[in-house]
């Protein structure tokens, strides 16, 4: 991507299968030409992050796919020049299935906590019930709950 105007020169086969666009469909238009951000306000902070240090690293953004699908992504970048002229040379990580799995596992953690306590919950329950029925008992003058 050109520094100066965010214009896309050259992208990788997994960019376009990632995205679901043609090569020809990204080349010489923006990423906001295409819709990409799902929040191009968080576009500054990573912007100025690449002017101040010369690159990115492990920047968190979701991607609008061509189909509509948002895809959450891992960006690093880097400043190079081609031909004395800035670029962005960057690369992303999908990882969109380790957000779910770990969506998953807290649910699924929440729902043991809860159970758990369910479980609590219950054995309480009884043990007062038992108790009640021997105080019962006892007070009927039955010793037989004693045994």
């Amino acid at each position: 991507m050109r520094f100066s105007d965010a214009v896309l020169v050259e992208v990788n086969e997994t960019f376009t299968r990632t995205l679901g666009y043609s090569r020809d469909e990204i080349i010489g238009k923006t990423p906001f030409e295409l819709n990409f951000w799902v929040a191009p306000e968080r576009l500054h902070g990573y912007r100025e992050q690449l002017e101040t240090k010369g690159f990115v690293r492990d920047f968190e953004v979701e991607l609008r796919s061509k189909d509509g699908s948002i895809r959450t992504v891992l960006v690093s970048a880097n400043i190079i020049e081609i031909n004395r002229d800035p670029h962005v040379l960057g690369f992303g990580l999908d990882i969109a299935e380790g957000k779910r799995a770990e969506a998953e596992l807290q649910k699924a953690l929440a729902r043991e906590r809860e159970l758990s306590q369910l479980k609590s919950d219950f054995v309480s329950l009884v043990s007062r019930h038992e108790a009640d029925e021997r105080r019962r008992h006892l007070c009927a003058g039955d010793w037989s709950a004693w045994r």
